[in-house]
């Protein structure tokens, strides 16, 4: 896959930027389906088959930081959806509106500097605006319904991770049998998507203003392109 660094400029070029990013999980997660050389040439980095000691200690750190994210996240969407009819009003925007939104949070967990935040998206390929504005947001909704859970033999003290059957297929295809580093991956993912979530439930309810570096915000730049 190609470097972060190569991309359009996400502040400059929002749009081009995204569109660059989920190119690339379409080619990629295509590839789960072909066979494990092709695999390894589009992600372009070698696939790590062990984790050390200290990065399980920052794994146990990131999942309890995503664990309190998700708990936030619980009590200020069931707050919403029985005091202002979230659900309803997330639905009802404009396809066009929602994507900006998601486009926006996209932008804004990417923006985050918590190590290499943005890198953590290659292990979502459901971050794409159409699976999560279009239908009525039904996908964005769908994994918002997921962290709500209200399960009582959940551990709150551990986030809910997202599953994903494509990423399990990575596993068997790149022959990762390591349940640390399936770990790893599955940590990078919750707390990519859990932050991504948080930012999106903020720029909606609060309908805050996004600014980037230039002080040019990115719905500017999504209503520029």
């Amino acid at each position: 896959m190609a470097p972060t660094a190569k991309r359009p400029n996400k502040d400059k070029d929002p749009v081009a930027w995204n569109k660059d990013w989920e190119e690339e999980l379409r080619q990629l997660y295509v590839l789960a389906h072909g066979d494990i050389k092709n695999v390894r040439l589009a992600m372009g980095v070698p696939v790590k088959l062990t984790t050390s000691a200290e990065e399980i200690l920052q794994i146990e750190k990131q999942n309890g930081g995503t664990a309190l994210l998700q708990n936030d996240i619980r009590g200020f969407a069931l707050a919403r959806m029985a005091t202002d009819d979230f659900e309803r009003k997330f639905k009802s925007l404009e396809t066009s509106s929602r994507r900006d939104l998601i486009l926006e949070a996209l932008w804004k967990t990417a923006n985050i500097g918590a190590g290499d935040m943005e890198g953590r998206r290659r292990w979502c390929p459901e971050m794409t605006l159409s699976n999560l504005a279009d239908n009525g947001g039904r996908g964005f909704l769908e994994i918002l319904g997921t962290i709500m859970t209200e399960d009582p033999t959940i551990d709150r003290s551990e986030p809910v991770h997202i599953l994903n059957p494509l990423i399990e297929r990575f596993w068997t295809l790149l022959n990762i049998r390591s349940k640390d580093v399936k770990q790893e991956f599955q940590s990078h993912r919750s707390y990519f998507i859990s932050m991504f979530i948080w930012r999106t439930l903020l720029a909606f309810v609060s309908k805050a203003t996004i600014q980037s570096p230039d002080r040019n915000s990115c719905s500017d730049a999504v209503r520029e392109g």
